[in-house]
């Protein structure tokens, strides 16, 4: 086991050589002295060897160096939308749904929801410059968002259900998210569910042209863990366009439903997504008026 050991760590150490330019001696000695910070900078090195990812700039801070080589790893995805600094702050939101799968929605459609939405800087070189977001890159703050979303969905089922509970979702406990991983939001309900989202595949732009705009598709892996601990297992693909004046934004939105896997533990009759072409299962318009 120790020659193997020693075998592995010579191996890390010229593979770092070769794709850093570092100088290293290759006495057993030095070996075992410096076998703990191998691993590390290994990892860093068969990274920028092997997962493709383009090469941090002089401008990017070291987060968003570390985000974009981490993205070429499996699993890791890539980095957050990022819109024009105008959409900075805090924004009244109207989302007029017009087409949805929600089984909460039954019977509601169209409707207009109503409530606020949140756009954060990360990767300030400084606090002064990510309140500002100048240095800083400005994305959509998913866990406030998704919060205030829900909350605004859920009363407007209850109001139609005149104080019924057999339709109404149950009550948001808490949203997980951070802007340094920024592909995973996992939420946990009252009744004990959970759901986790996790964005596979993302792409997005930022254009140029003076009016805010922005636009993204992701790719989504679902997982819905009931009460009984068993997960549901679904995908799907948002398509959104961000245009901005600076005090207002528009918005549209398209989710594609792209089937069910359904349980994982249940043989290959449910783990093998339904075929077909992709179903529009969500259309809206979204309005954001600044606050």
């Amino acid at each position: 086991m120790k020659g193997r050991a020693l075998i592995g760590a010579v191996v890390l150490r010229l593979l770092i050589q070769v794709s850093c330019g570092f100088a290293f001696s290759t006495t057993r000695r030095d070996v075992l002295n410096e076998a703990v910070a191998v691993p590390a900078a290994a990892a860093a090195a068969v990274v920028t060897t092997f997962g493709g990812a383009p090469p941090a700039t002089a401008a990017q801070t070291t987060a968003e160096a570390i985000r974009r080589t981490a993205g070429g790893i499996p699993g890791y995805g890539q980095p957050d939308v990022y819109f024009p600094t105008s959409y900075l702050g805090r924004w009244r939101a109207k989302k007029t749904i017009v087409v949805s799968d929600n089984p909460y929605l039954d019977g509601l459609l169209p409707v207009t929801l109503n409530y606020e939405m949140r756009f954060i800087s990360v990767d300030g070189d400084s606090k002064e410059e990510a309140e500002n977001a100048v240095g800083g890159k400005v994305v959509a703050d998913r866990a406030f968002n998704e919060q205030s979303y829900y909350k605004a969905l859920r009363n407007v089922v209850m109001e139609s259900s005149n104080g019924g509970s057999s339709k109404v979702p149950p009550a948001l406990r808490s949203v997980i998210w951070v802007p340094t991983n920024p592909n995973v939001l996992s939420s946990t309900y009252d009744d004990g569910t959970t759901q986790e989202i996790k964005v596979t595949k993302r792409a997005a732009t930022l254009q140029q042209d003076g009016a805010g705009t922005a636009s993204s598709s992701e790719y989504r892996r679902i997982s819905d863990v009931g009460v009984r601990g068993i997960p549901i297992l679904s995908a799907s693909r948002v398509l959104t366009k961000w245009r901005s004046d600076g005090e207002s934004v528009e918005a549209i939105e398209i989710v594609y439903a792209d089937g069910v896997m359904g349980d994982p533990m249940g043989g290959a009759g449910g783990a093998v997504a339904k075929q077909g072409a992709p179903v529009a299962s969500t259309k809206a318009r979204i309005s954001l008026q600044r606050i």
